[in-house]
């Protein structure tokens, strides 16, 4: 029997996911949310090296990973005044 083993590297694009952050603010009533910085998604390079045994994936390793953009946090303000009856 012939054992076929290939190693090989591909790099994938994905996404970075952002964060949310809350500031408490006196001014808006609890319950209430103000978004003051809305949140983006980063990007980034995931450099994989798969070895493959007669077709098979039998390992796959992370060898670099690079941020092309960075992840921008979300920031929102939460309520903490009283409502008064």
């Amino acid at each position: 029997m012939v054992v076929v083993t290939l190693t090989e590297k591909g790099s994938t694009e994905q996404e970075i996911e952002f964060e949310t952050t809350y500031e408490k603010s006196p001014l808006l009533y609890m319950g209430e949310e103000k978004i003051l910085e809305k949140g983006e998604k980063g990007q980034q390079t995931v450099v994989t090296e798969v070895t493959k045994t007669n077709g098979q994936v039998v390992s796959s390793t992370v060898v670099s990973t690079v941020v092309n953009v960075e992840a921008k946090n979300q920031v929102v303000q939460t309520g903490t005044k009283r409502m008064t009856s």
